[in-house]
């Protein structure tokens, strides 16, 4: 049986039951989350455990999420036909850098 939980429910759930952190993903691989969603998340955790990105992260929304979340979990985005390509992984690496230097 599915239950149908809130966001916030889930949260408090997790942080209640000893998760490590709480991974807030789109509706699908690939999708990136929804801003609210992740706003909601930190607000509710209140530093207790890191909100991270777990779906549709790549460098030309890294600033915009990583304002919110502390980590990410990265896949796809830095992929070609299946496997890991390394100027994709580079390129991405060094936007990250540079969001978490400067900002």
């Amino acid at each position: 049986m599915v239950v149908q939980k809130s966001l916030k429910q889930s949260v408090l759930e997790a942080i209640n039951k000893g998760s490590s952190a709480v991974v807030i993903t789109g509706d699908w691989t690939g999708e990136e989350p929804k801003m609210d969603d992740l706003a909601v998340a930190k607000r509710i955790a209140q530093g207790e455990v890191p909100i991270i990105v777990g779906s549709g992260f790549n460098k030309d929304n890294a600033k915009k999420l990583l304002s919110v979340a502390d980590g990410v979990i990265v896949g796809s985005s830095i992929k070609t036909d299946g496997r890991i390509d390394s100027a994709k992984t580079k390129d991405l690496v060094n936007v990250v850098r540079g969001i978490r230097i400067y900002n």
